[in-house]
């Protein structure tokens, strides 16, 4: 018995589900992760050597992968295996739970510490703790999205190859880190592993969302997926050598604070307005750089029509707006390597990893349909009451309206799966009219910005920003003329109301 173990002689032992329930588990993910270790058990264990005793060991420390994540996010595998330790597993032996210990301090795609190699080391059989952490590594490389959508289709055996198809048609990342991770089976087994994608097209189809769907759990989905997004650009946003990685960040974060806005009542206990405070400063600190990128883009465009190298205006002007770009670029690296925003990403880490998933355990009998519909059909009855817009409207009073606009498309999009198809049409009007009043906000910031540059611009710029604004309001009225359909929105109201709201 280890020291460890003999620690723990006295203390209660729990089962895996006890253990889940006590330690706010993240269900979702880890039976998913369940589901695909064993599938692959299934499929392989002949080939590799292994046997059905090895195949319980896998599916509890599947389930119990990161068990320890409530209580220490950054070191939650140290934590999952002293919770196995000390508190688990009832219905298993000592040297049953030291292997499923084990396993667990392998999950990750790094090397196991020295007390975790010294526990592996310790294991009767040290190779068989690998070969199941191995697995247990692959399964949960396959879910790094958190939104379940993986679906292993085919194992079949190629030479010394494992070849594993995965359907994964929202995370085709999931393919790529499960190969990533798959380091430790490499170093185990004697046959390789690859990883195709299913383009069969005879796989079933993934649906993030669905009817029914608890209210909690679809704003999990949701929220991983405009949080993964966000991760994603980050070290594109810093390189700063594709503006394309700063706006799609900043459009992920906004997409985020939408559906944090839309649930802010029922998430009142949990960290989501802190967030969205902090979601909001990151995007104002980001502000700036974003718009210059824009700007900077239409500059470079308007200048490749004339030969800068013959006009001293041009060449004075494109240098002076050049002299900024490495101050902006300074900017975008300082405020994504910051304390501060590495903070808050953990923050929504834990946020969907923790306190979403107690929510949706003890309130499984709340569908988001009714949830939503309510919120969007109050909000699309503000935006069309609104007076059409005009010359007399202030730039302030263009870009409001233009927020809610966004706000009720996001909505819309987010949700239009599940509430019907004027639902998403309504989206798309929305999108329509904000994009055309993000044009509009665009020319006014644009002029505003040339009325007091140090370098005067060429005529040609003011002229092109105002034709832009003449362009952008007339956008804005064929939109304003689509949005107050007065019959299609009648059809829209009770699409709304016919799912509660």
């Amino acid at each position: 018995m280890t020291k460890s173990n003999t620690r723990a002689t006295n203390r209660v032992r729990y089962t895996i589900d006890e253990l889940c329930e006590v330690y706010l588990n993240e269900d979702m993910h880890t039976e998913h992760v369940t589901r695909l270790a064993l599938q692959l058990f299934n499929a392989i264990h002949r080939w590799i050597g292994m046997t059905r005793y090895d195949r319980r060991l896998l599916e509890a420390a599947a389930r119990l992968h990161d068990v320890g994540y409530a209580l220490d996010p950054a070191g939650h595998m140290k934590k999952g295996v002293d919770i196995v330790q000390t508190d688990g597993l009832e219905e298993f032996s000592d040297q049953q739970r030291e292997y499923v210990a084990a396993a667990i301090s392998l999950h990750q795609n790094t090397a196991p510490g020295k007390a975790h190699a010294a526990l592996i080391e310790s294991l009767p059989n040290p190779k068989r703790g690998l070969r199941i952490g191995a697995l247990l590594r692959i399964a949960d490389g396959l879910d790094q999205s958190h939104v379940q959508d993986a679906t292993i289709t085919q194992i079949r055996k190629s030479g010394r190859v494992v070849v594993i198809t995965v359907h994964s048609p929202l995370s085709p990342d999931n393919l790529s880190r499960a190969d990533a991770k798959a380091s430790l089976w490499r170093d185990v087994f004697p046959l390789d592993i690859r990883f195709e994608p299913d383009a069969s097209g005879n796989a079933a189809s993934f649906r993030l969302l669905y009817a029914g769907m608890n209210r909690y759990e679809a704003l999990r989905r949701l929220a991983y997926v405009r949080y993964k997004a966000m991760r994603a650009e980050e070290d594109g946003a810093k390189a700063g050598e594709d503006p394309e990685h700063l706006h799609d960040l900043r459009v992920s974060l906004r997409r985020l604070r939408s559906l944090l806005k839309v649930f802010s009542k029922p998430l009142r206990e949990t960290w989501a307005a802190d967030i969205d405070r902090r979601l909001a400063a990151v995007g104002d600190a980001l502000g700036p750089a974003r718009d210059f990128d824009v700007w900077l883009e239409r500059v470079r465009g308007m200048a490749a029509q004339v030969d800068v190298t013959r006009s001293r205006v041009w060449k004075r002007y494109l240098a002076h707006q050049e002299e900024f770009i490495e101050p902006h670029a300074t900017q975008v690296r300082q405020v994504l390597d910051g304390a501060r925003y590495r903070n808050l990403m953990q923050e929504v880490a834990y946020f969907l990893r923790a306190q979403l998933p107690e929510r949706i355990k003890t309130q499984k009998d709340k569908p988001v349909e009714p949830f939503v519909a309510g919120r969007l059909l109050k909000l699309s009855r503000r935006i069309v009451a609104s007076e059409i817009p005009g010359g007399a409207w202030e730039v302030e009073d263009f870009h409001a309206f233009r927020k809610q606009c966004r706000r009720g498309r996001y909505i819309a999009e987010h949700f239009g799966e599940v509430l019907g198809p004027r639902t998403r049409r309504w989206g798309k009007i929305l999108k329509r009219m904000a994009d055309a009043l993000g044009d509009l906000h665009d020319a006014d910031v644009e002029l505003e910005r040339v009325a007091y540059e140090a370098v005067p611009a060429p005529r040609a710029v003011v002229t092109a920003l105002k034709a832009q604004r003449t362009d952008a309001l007339k956008d804005v009225d064929a939109a304003w003329a689509e949005l107050k359909d007065e019959a299609f929105f009648k059809k829209l109201q009770r699409e709304l109301k016919g799912n509660g709201g």
